[in-house]
């Protein structure tokens, strides 16, 4: 699968990242740590299936992962817009977006 913002896809040296629960956010943050990235800039974590489908990861999909899962990981920056509160402006948060492929 070819991930466009796929960190360093000639690389093929691979690292091991330890999750201690089998949460989605354990996993998250276990990612973050590896690569270097701040956890709290993290907006949304996302699966892209063998078929191109994004899925949003939660819990119950990390719980079912395999032990020792191989998966791509790719980062991308977002930006997400807050809905309108009561006719007041629509507020907009930037952080990234990480995209795992297996």
């Amino acid at each position: 699968m070819h991930l466009p913002t796929a960190v360093d896809p000639s690389n093929d040296i691979y690292y091991a990242v330890y999750v201690p629960a089998r949460t989605a956010h354990a996993l998250v943050m276990a990612i973050a740590t590896k690569m270097g990235l701040d956890s709290s800039s993290i907006l949304r974590t996302t699966i892209v299936n063998k078929r191109g489908l994004r899925l949003a990861l939660d819990d119950e999909v990390t719980r079912e992962m395999l032990d020792k899962q191989d998966m791509r990981v790719a980062v991308r920056d977002l930006e997400i817009s807050d809905g309108p509160r009561d006719g007041m402006a629509v507020g907009k948060r930037a952080g990234l977006e990480l995209f795992l492929a297996f």
